[in-house]
């Protein structure tokens, strides 16, 4: 029946409220009628120790009106028995009526007065007190129906005004609770906008900054994140697309030129192929690379930490780069300093130096120099690589890092993607890449490492 969340938060609410106002109903109810039972037994107490038996035997102020004190003012129905328990004296206010007394009762009065609840021949509740006086018994008795009447008033009272307050509560509920869920309805329809494909629509919630508009900032940041990647996808297969189709272009152009001229010779022919086999040898680097970014991705649970030396790790880089650097008549040095030990996954830190290497060595001049340094700094380990190249112009260094990003005055040829891993390499650590450079003098890659992760 009550399917909806606002229903159900609304009816358990209800139930609560209904629960809590009927024990507090109980407790006043109970706690009124101690109060009255309370308010006669005492009135009844103070008239039984007014009462004395003079010399006649005759009871004094036996009026049926209680004196002064306690109870003054009320109206009391009053025998006296005599030791059997026969009546041999009422007052005027009983009439014809008779205060019925269980002679068992009277046992219990020999020793201390007795208070109890009872009737009269007309069936008029009455609460009653005995005391015996010498050999005989004063009985009095206060009628019960004010009070029942107002027992009854007040029983009415509380159930008509648990009803008007249930019913309050009800209307208000429903109110509070549309307004206090108006922001849950706002993401609800703006999610279902977003689910048909629209990324750009936020919640945009105003008000107080409660849960729920946390819930909504986070909601639109999540949004803003899968706009983001989206987009990036996007841009990343047009890219993709743009970079192989130009080497594919062109190895078809060759081909297709070789075999349609019918005085191709084999010097041409020859020729073609090395070029078609160049591009093809571009796009095998470039699926290698996009397939090693892949990795990257996963690189943070997949690292295999240990202890590293850092002199020994860019040894290590120095050795694995002489090939590159004969190439390129370059010079390559590590500065000297004092070793130290940081974490680190050996073979992808090579990997990401060796990538910093051979950016290096694409953009420096003939004859070059590169130095590696390694230093502390806080809880870092830094490892440097500085050029005397070209440099990134200033306007460069905030994209180099993206993928497939080349400068304006890039000629290195390369696939765009090798600044992008290294990155990915150093943020799987928990570290970080920063340049510094100053073009056609010096331009430094310094990567960040946690010494202990």
């Amino acid at each position: 029946m009550f399917k909806s969340f606002k229903a159900k938060l609304v009816i358990r609410y209800t139930l609560l409220l209904v629960l809590i106002l009927v024990l507090f109903s109980v407790i006043i109810y109970t706690y009124a009628g101690q109060q009255t039972y309370s308010r006669i037994d005492q009135a009844l107490l103070h008239r039984l120790e007014q009462m004395r038996i003079d010399h006649d035997l005759q009871f004094k102020n036996f009026k049926g009106v209680s004196g002064k004190g306690f109870g003054s003012g009320q109206i009391f129905f009053e025998e006296i028995l005599n030791s059997q328990g026969d009546v041999i004296l009422t007052n005027t206010l009983l009439r014809e009526d008779k205060i019925i007394i269980d002679k068992d009762i009277l046992d219990q009065v020999k020793h201390k007065p007795v208070i109890i609840s009872g009737v009269l021949t007309d069936d008029s509740a009455v609460r009653i007190g005995i005391k015996r006086i010498n050999d005989k018994y004063f009985v009095s008795a206060l009628p019960l129906y004010g009070s029942e009447q107002n027992m009854f008033s007040l029983g009415i009272s509380l159930l008509v005004g648990n009803i008007v307050f249930i019913l309050i509560a009800l209307a208000s509920g429903f109110f509070f609770v549309n307004r206090a869920l108006k922001p849950i309805k706002i993401i609800t329809e703006k999610a279902d906008e977003i689910s048909s494909g629209d990324l750009s629509k936020r919640v945009n919630l105003t008000g107080p900054e409660d849960e729920l508009k946390k819930l909504a900032d986070t909601f639109d940041k999540m949004i803003e994140k899968l706009d983001n990647l989206f987009k990036g996808q996007k841009g990343f297969f047009v890219d993709i697309s743009h970079e192989l189709k130009t080497p594919l272009t062109i190895a078809r152009g060759e081909i297709d030129v070789a075999l349609r001229n019918q005085k191709t010779t084999k010097a041409d022919l020859k020729n073609a192929l090395k070029n078609a086999q160049e591009e093809l040898g571009k796009m095998t680097s470039m699926v290698n690379d996009l397939l090693s970014l892949a990795r990257e991705e996963s690189y943070k649970e997949e690292l295999s930490l240990k202890k590293i030396s850092a002199e020994k790790l860019l040894k290590e880089t120095m050795k694995k780069s002489e090939t590159l650097i004969k190439l390129k008549n370059t010079e390559i040095k590590m500065e000297n300093f004092k070793d130290f030990m940081f974490e680190g996954d050996t073979k992808k830190l090579q990997r990401l130096l060796l990538g910093l290497v051979d950016n290096a060595i694409k953009h420096i001049f003939q004859q070059g120099k590169i130095t590696l340094k390694a230093e502390q700094r806080d809880r870092f380990a830094v490892l440097s690589i500085s050029d005397d190249g070209i440099g990134v112009p200033a306007e460069d260094i905030p994209f180099i890092f993206e993928r497939f990003y080349r400068g304006e005055k890039d000629t290195s040829g390369g696939t765009g993607l090798g600044l992008t891993i290294a990155k990915k390499i150093a943020e799987a650590h928990g570290g970080r890449i920063e340049v510094e450079s100053i073009p056609n003098e010096i331009t430094t890659f310094s990567v960040y490492l946690p010494i202990n992760r």
